[in-house]
């Protein structure tokens, strides 16, 4: 949805800790977009994370 509120926050994801200049704010949010969105890593494809590990319904 181009919110960049995920984005917003990455200080709560110790596997983003590269991304965090010390802010919170991921240091590829470019506005409310992502500036590396076809090669961002795992955690931040909601869609596939959601797949992996939050799809509780059978």
């Amino acid at each position: 949805m181009q919110c960049g509120a995920c984005c917003r926050h990455i200080d709560r994801i110790p596997s983003l800790a590269d991304f965090d200049p010390g802010t919170g704010v991921c240091i590829h949010l470019q506005g409310n977009l992502c500036d590396i969105y076809d090669t961002r890593p795992l955690v931040c494809r909601v869609d596939a994370m959601y797949d992996s590990y939050g799809n509780t319904v059978p």
